[in-house]
């Protein structure tokens, strides 16, 4: 899984391994037709496995902005958004001057944003997720 998350930094030692996997099939065995159905087992195995651990894990969570220290007299926008991968941030309106943020993302993906108010008052984060949580930070 650490593999799939930090891709392609292990993409060498994947690939040594499964050319190990094939020079030790071909040794053990002198048929030709056992080297076929181990090979071919060995590749639907890894196919399989790639399959299954590379659905993107994702996240979504809701975060006040008052805990920031931000409040906004006015209406408030979502005026910058990056990231790695597929990510959204949302405002949630609770009441005049109160948003809920709304931010959704992949677990290995890192994404910034800024929010603006009517004043051009500019606040900026970002978020990621790590070790179980996540974690957003204002940059400015």
């Amino acid at each position: 899984m650490s593999a799939l998350e930090t891709f392609p930094h292990h993409l060498l030692s994947g690939i040594f391994c499964f050319i190990f996997i094939i020079i030790i099939v071909l040794g053990l065995f002198d048929k030709r037709k056992y080297h076929i159905g181990i090979l071919s087992i060995v590749t639907i195995l890894v196919i399989a496995l790639f399959l299954i651990l590379g659905v993107q894990a994702e996240y979504e969570i809701y975060r006040t902005l008052d805990e920031y220290g931000i409040t906004f007299k006015r209406n408030v926008y979502v005026s910058f958004f990056a990231g790695e991968r597929n990510g959204n941030v949302e405002l949630i309106k609770i009441d005049d001057n109160d948003y809920t943020v709304k931010i959704r993302g992949a677990k290995n993906a890192k994404y910034r944003f800024s929010l603006t108010d009517d004043n051009n008052t500019e606040y900026e984060f970002e978020y990621y997720y790590d070790e179980n949580t996540v974690v957003l930070n204002r940059t400015n």
